[in-house]
């Protein structure tokens, strides 16, 4: 329907997952909502979508049908990048082991996976939107979250009549989902760069390779040897971790194991820049873009939120720079039809997220947080200026330097490498240049949000800043794509 080539390649199939991943979960919300999310509803809605999909493209086929190329034409390449995956697959796989034992079943290491298994659960018992089951039933509450994620979960156990366990499930969507990112980021990178080695550099900077915040780490564990006493027990016993670091941006294999579904959000932007790169400005690519737009947020609230503001400048810049008022303003006509589709497709969940029972404890605040104030913390000038917004301010550039490590140093100065081998001159301003000029604003916009504002948990110190843990994730998108 789009008009991509169905020949089977390894980009092909991977798109192919990403806008599978991307639109199934906004199919099953409005099938949850207006049929009940039963194994029937879920395959009668699937199968619908999928058939009158195929009916459209066959009556009305794309114009221009577009090559599907190859991820990697290099063998060398293309077995690096396997092996790449099979290595990620099972780092992903080994913590979520479940144990049995004598003394019972030993749950996964992951400590949130009580809470994906809860949420899944949830959506499968009480359906969409799920019910908080702590109220009573005459207080019932729905249980807001970002759940699209754990609507593919439940689906999965649905469908198999409950023969697929919950971790099971979860297990098989978080593997898809993580390792179509991995995929997805170097397929974007391919066409970018239009060459295959780079494509393999930003996967590994999205899978192996992390930031330099266990560095700070190495003073902080001498220290507390040192004053706790060297000895066996304090080795085994000592806990220290990267998300404690102040700058609070985990790399996305610890979003892998963490949250997954945050993830997910990343695999819709993806799917779309990748096929915005094959079709151009296609007619079709709008009516698809509200769907994804709504799976981004679906998948992650605090991915979204950087993301839909740079779009927003990015659709306000694009407009201003039309040739002539007309053409300015029909392409600002067209963004504002993409958003306000978005909102109307994503009315019913946005509406339980503006109106969430804990409001006063929800939602994010300007305030530029820090996890700690010792300088092993990262609060470098906290610890010898006083604490203030000031001396916050100068921390947070180290904090970014420190966490995100090398994938900033070679993201930033490939971009600039990109930029001038792509030329500057105004008629060179196709679709890869514009890809790389939103991939550009996306990065900004999540490192002065995630730096900017915080989340109103983390004000109060009850809970991480989420904002800055998941909303960074865009910038280390953005990123990669040129690293």
């Amino acid at each position: 329907w789009l008009g991509i080539s169905p020949r089977r390649t390894t980009s092909s199939m991977l798109l192919a997952i990403g806008l599978s991943l991307a639109v199934s979960p906004v199919i099953l919300y409005w099938t949850g909502l207006l049929a009940g999310f039963r194994s029937p509803s879920i395959a009668f809605a699937l199968a619908a979508v999928s058939i009158a999909i195929g009916f459209l493209a066959r009556m009305r086929p794309a114009a221009t049908e577009f090559p599907s190329d190859s991820l990697f034409q290099n063998r060398r390449y293309s077995r690096i990048f396997a092996g790449l995956l099979v290595l990620l697959g099972l780092m992903i796989l080994i913590p979520l082991v479940q144990v049995r034992t004598q003394a019972g079943l030993i749950p996964p290491g992951m400590s949130d996976w009580a809470k994906h298994q809860t949420i899944s659960w949830l959506i499968e018992t009480t359906g969409l939107p799920p019910r908080h089951l702590l109220y009573p039933p005459w207080q019932q509450q729905n249980f807001v979250y970002y759940y699209f994620f754990h609507i593919l979960v439940a689906a999965l156990r649905l469908m198999s009549g409950g023969s697929l366990s919950i971790l099971a499930a979860f297990t098989v969507t978080t593997l898809a989902v993580c390792l179509d990112f991995v995929g997805l980021v170097a397929l974007v990178a391919r066409r970018l760069t239009g060459q295959e080695r780079p494509a393999l550099i930003s996967a590994l900077f999205v899978s192996l390779i992390g930031g330099l915040d266990l560095l700070p780490l190495l003073p902080k564990g001498a220290l507390a040897v040192l004053s706790s006493g060297l000895s066996l027990r304090t080795l085994a016993t000592l806990r220290l971790g990267t998300d404690c670091f102040a700058g609070s941006i985990p790399s996305p294999y610890a979003a892998y194991l963490w949250a997954p579904h945050h993830i997910g959000a990343g695999v819709a932007l993806l799917a779309g820049l990748a096929v915005w790169q094959t079709v151009g400005g296609s007619r079709r690519l709008a009516l698809l873009a509200p769907v994804l737009l709504f799976a981004v947020a679906g998948y992650s609230v605090y991915f979204a939120i950087p993301v839909f503001v740079a779009l927003a400048l990015y659709g306000l810049l694009e407009s201003a720079a039309g040739r002539t008022d007309k053409t300015a303003m029909r392409r600002l006509l067209s963004w504002a039809a993409v958003a306000a589709a978005t909102v109307l497709l994503a009315l019913p969940y946005l509406r339980d997220l503006l109106t969430t029972v804990a409001a006063e404890t929800s939602g994010i605040v300007l305030f530029i947080s820090s996890n700690g104030l010792s300088w092993t913390d990262g609060a470098f000038f906290a610890e010898f200026l006083g604490d203030g917004w000031l001396t916050r301010l100068l921390d947070a550039p180290l904090h970014v330097v420190i966490d995100v490590g090398g994938l900033l140093i070679f993201g930033v100065v490939g971009w600039i490498a990109f930029w001038r081998r792509l030329g500057s001159g105004r008629a060179e301003w196709g679709t890869e240049r514009r890809v790389a000029l939103l991939l550009l604003f996306i990065s900004g916009a999540s490192l002065v949000v995630t730096t900017f504002f915080t989340s109103r948990g983390a004000v109060a110190q009850w809970s991480c800043n989420d904002l800055r843990m998941r909303g960074s994730l865009p910038l280390q998108i953005g990123l990669a794509v040129f690293a």
